[in-house]
């Protein structure tokens, strides 16, 4: 479940309308083991660091991004976002759980869209 709510926190970073991207994103909670998580905006999927995947979504006007996971419905709610992602921007979170912490982008891989 810990795994899960990192997925609750990226796509505030990570909007690129002219190129897929896959967007990684360390999460490192006030309380708890740190989380790694890569968002696909491509497939709408995310995925830990043991290849478990959960679909999310992203409400751009709330900063709040929400995965579906088998225990249910994980949302985070960003502080601070970026116009512009770039590796190592960070922004204070917290989750619908009650957890709260700091999360940070360590990768982007930018593509060109399928048929281009």
């Amino acid at each position: 479940m810990k795994k899960l709510i990192a997925v609750s926190t990226v796509l505030a970073f990570a909007a690129a309308p002219a190129f897929a991207t896959k967007t990684t994103i360390e999460f490192v909670p006030d309380e708890g083991p740190t989380v790694t998580m890569t968002f696909d905006d491509e497939t709408g999927m995310a995925t830990d660091a043991a290849g478990n995947s959960i679909p999310f979504t992203y409400d751009e006007a709330a900063a709040t991004i929400c995965g579906q996971s088998p225990d249910g419905e994980i949302c985070a709610t960003f502080a601070d976002t970026e116009t512009d992602p770039a590796v190592g921007v960070s922004s204070a979170y917290t989750t619908n759980t009650g957890t709260s912490g700091t999360a940070t982008i360590t990768a982007i891989e930018a593509s060109a869209p399928s048929g281009s």
